[in-house]
């Protein structure tokens, strides 16, 4: 998939393409610096990669919190 060849696959009905990648804290990181907002949360895969569980959980807290 790499070298962007095409690739077929025989005999499933569903496939899911998990890939690696880096996350992109800028946006947050100029709103922590710009010092304009008393909280913000960095949350998600965005912060780091977790479970659907330990995801939902961390949802959880930070909607508590607001």
């Amino acid at each position: 998939l790499a070298d962007q060849e095409d690739l077929e696959i025989d005999g499933v009905d569903t496939f899911i393409l998990a890939t690696g990648v880096k996350p992109n804290n800028e946006l947050f990181n100029q709103l922590k610096k710009s010092g304009k907002y008393k909280k913000l949360f960095l949350i998600g895969d965005c912060k780091e990669p977790a479970t659907i569980l330990e995801a939902i959980h961390r949802g959880y807290r930070v909607a508590n919190k607001i």
